[in-house]
């Protein structure tokens, strides 16, 4: 599982991005059927958007995601690839 996780209040929060800036720095996109989305950056942080009321993008909410959020718990951590399932999220460092 990706991320810090805990309990939350149930909100949706719309926060913009900005496509173009995010696009050239991904290198990995996990999409899951649920609605939510992983992906992989250059510098080997994992971000999402989506769906989080299983709190499948781990960062510490299961507040609903329209923008990037960055994935807590894997600081210090170079991550390469992810993966998305209908009930977890899961990560690949590169060590």
């Amino acid at each position: 599982e990706l991320g810090d996780w805990y309990y939350g209040v149930d909100q949706i929060e719309n926060t913009p991005i900005n496509p173009s800036e995010s696009r050239k720095e991904i290198i990995n996109i996990a999409y899951s059927s649920l609605g939510f989305t992983l992906y992989v950056k250059s510098d080997g942080t994992v971000w999402g958007s989506g769906t989080n009321s299983g709190r499948q993008l781990g960062d510490g909410s299961n507040v609903q995601r329209h923008g990037l959020v960055k994935t807590n718990g894997l600081d210090g951590i170079t991550i390469v690839g992810v993966c998305a399932g209908s009930d977890h999220s899961a990560a690949l460092s590169s060590t």
